[in-house]
């Protein structure tokens, strides 16, 4: 269990084959996908996905690998994409954020904040790390997305 109020590093995996190759996408571990107090609603969160990644006017074999991330990492890892690149995710960030758990694992507190996080900052901090597969990130570290 997480203490809701303390800073802690954040577990990052990082997806960074085929078209994301120079692009990649940052993916919180939020909780195990095997506690189910966290992930009852995995199948909420992923026809929320499908019906926000549908409503694009994008071809879906534009978005299929993308959606496919979400389930894979969400199902075997409790894994959340924080940088979706064919989602307009703080579009539906609120709606998102109703389907996210907020247990033990403060999920939904902590994949908000790192929403929040400047992507170049941690795509920075990913490149310093000698770009691993994963990664311990401090949230508290960089600067929001608005500036």
């Amino acid at each position: 269990m997480r203490p809701p109020n303390k800073i802690m590093m954040e577990s990052i995996i990082v997806y960074s084959h085929y078209e994301y190759e120079d692009s990649p996408l940052f993916i919180l571990r939020a909780g195990m996908p095997c506690n189910r107090a966290e992930f009852s609603n995995a199948a909420d969160i992923l026809a929320a996905l499908d019906e926000w990644y549908g409503n694009t006017e994008q071809e879906t074999t534009e978005w299929a690998l993308e959606f496919e991330i979400w389930a894979r990492f969400l199902l075997l890892n409790g894994g959340l994409i924080l940088n979706p690149q064919h989602l307009a995710l703080e579009e539906v960030k609120d709606e998102f954020l109703e389907l996210l758990n907020d247990g033990p694992e403060n999920i939904r507190t902590r994949y908000e904040q790192m929403f929040a996080a400047n992507m170049e900052s941690l795509k920075a901090a990913w490149i310093a790390a000698d770009k691993p597969e994963q990664f311990e990130f401090d949230p508290g570290a960089c600067s929001s997305r608005e500036g």
